[in-house]
């Protein structure tokens, strides 16, 4: 009796292992690797900016700013050296960047290669520096984006038409630049649910396209030169103070 069972016992070991060991290679091969054309975007991209320059960055607003040279550790020999960036498990796009902070300055090109990555859904590059805002015109290709943060880079002049084709977009924070003029640019994004405009040189009566957005909840207009409108609507917060 004993030889039986061991035989069922051992059968059934082997099948265990079958299962897990099948299981095992499914989860491995059903996290995609990074797409090829991505790494050579993402390194292009590097090579843009060959000298991060520190010196800029500096604590804004009162609270500490994080900075760093991120890109520096990218190599196409590692992977896991893309610092901020995350790619997607199926597809192997590359679906966030984080470069906040990152010491990035100099030129951001209009022909620049962070235009080319389409599937882009969090964009932030915030609290870099660079030395003309024509990049902006570009953000209008990047249509999938649902976050974009580009506080404190030293932009001037009014919120760039582009930003109205970003009709994905959930947040968007332009906060401690030198903005001035229209907020019309932000009217077609119906799917805002934060909106971040503090420490600018917006003036003049808030209007109230701006304020009745269907699905705005959040919204910072505090540090400007605005007359407040506070009675035209109820958000779940709002913040309207002046310098």
């Amino acid at each position: 009796m004993i030889k039986p069972c061991l035989h069922v016992f051992s059968i059934s070991c082997f099948l265990c292992c079958l299962l897990l060991s099948s299981f095992f290679v499914n989860s491995l091969f059903s996290h995609s690797l990074p797409r090829p054309d991505q790494i050579e975007i993402l390194l292009a991209f590097k090579n843009e900016f060959p000298f991060p320059n520190c010196k800029f960055s500096r604590r804004a607003n009162h609270k500490a700013v994080v900075v760093g040279p991120r890109t520096n550790s990218w190599t196409n020999k590692d992977v896991n050296s893309f610092h901020g960036v995350v790619f997607d498990n199926e597809t192997g796009v590359v679906t966030k960047l984080d470069l906040r902070g990152s010491c990035l300055s100099g030129t951001l090109n209009a022909n620049s290669n962070l235009f080319r990555l389409h599937h882009l859904r969090y964009l932030d590059i915030s609290y870099n520096h660079f030395d003309s805002s024509s990049f902006l015109a570009q953000l209008g290709r990047l249509t999938n984006l649902e976050v974009l943060d580009l506080t404190y880079m030293g932009l001037v002049g009014e919120i760039p038409s582009s930003i109205s084709n970003l009709s994905r977009l959930t947040d968007l924070s332009l906060s401690q630049n030198e903005l001035t003029g229209s907020f019309s640019p932000v009217y077609n994004l119906t799917k805002l649910s934060s909106l971040s405009l503090f420490n600018n040189h917006f003036s003049g009566n808030i209007p109230c396209s701006l304020l009745t957005m269907p699905n705005l909840s959040s919204i910072d207009l505090s540090q400007n030169h605005l007359t407040d409108n506070i009675h035209l609507i109820s958000f779940l917060h709002i913040n309207l103070s002046q310098p």
